[in-house]
């Protein structure tokens, strides 16, 4: 699931692949948190991980 909070960022959950904003994916562990900030892929591409992922 793909869901936006009050922060202008991206959050990812749990078992999951998905498509970031630069075209790359990743796919998240189960119980895994991926936050991907609004301006990713501008002049960085930062991304905070809390658990496992595979990016590809």
């Amino acid at each position: 699931m793909v869901t936006k909070e009050n922060t202008p960022e991206l959050v990812l959950n749990g078992l999951q692949e998905q498509t970031l904003p630069d075209g790359s994916k990743v796919r998240l562990d189960s119980a895994s948190e991926l936050r991907v900030a609004a301006d990713f892929g501008k002049k960085e591409r930062t991304v905070f991980l809390k658990g496992k992922a595979f990016l590809m």
